[in-house]
C-alpha cells in the first residue's frame, strides 16, 4: 500500500513512527520530518493516518487484478 508523507505539513513529532506496528516509517534527521521506509510492510490499517496531528500522512489505496476480478490487496 504506497503511504505518502507531505513534508511541507509533517513537523516530525514521530507519532506514526511510534504508532505503527509494522516498522513503516523512519525519521529524516536532517530534515526532522518523516518518511514512509517499507510500504511493503504497511498492514493497511490507516492508524498512520488517524494519528498525525498535521494530517500529513495518506494511505493510497490501490486495485490489484486477480483472475481477471478488480480487488484491493
Amino acid at each position: 500500500m504506497p503511504i505518502k508523507v507531505d513534508p511541507n505539513k509533517c513537523d516530525g513529532c514521530g507519532i506514526c513512527v511510534y504508532d505503527c506496528g509494522a516498522d513503516v516509517f523512519r525519521f529524516n534527521d536532517k530534515k526532522d520530518k518523516v518518511f514512509p521506509y517499507g510500504n511493503k510492510y504497511c498492514v493497511n490499517c490507516f492508524l498512520c493516518e488517524l494519528v498525525c496531528p498535521e494530517d500529513a500522512i495518506e494511505v493510497v489505496l490501490t486495485t490489484a487484478k486477480l483472475n481477471g476480478k478488480t480487488s484491493i490487496p
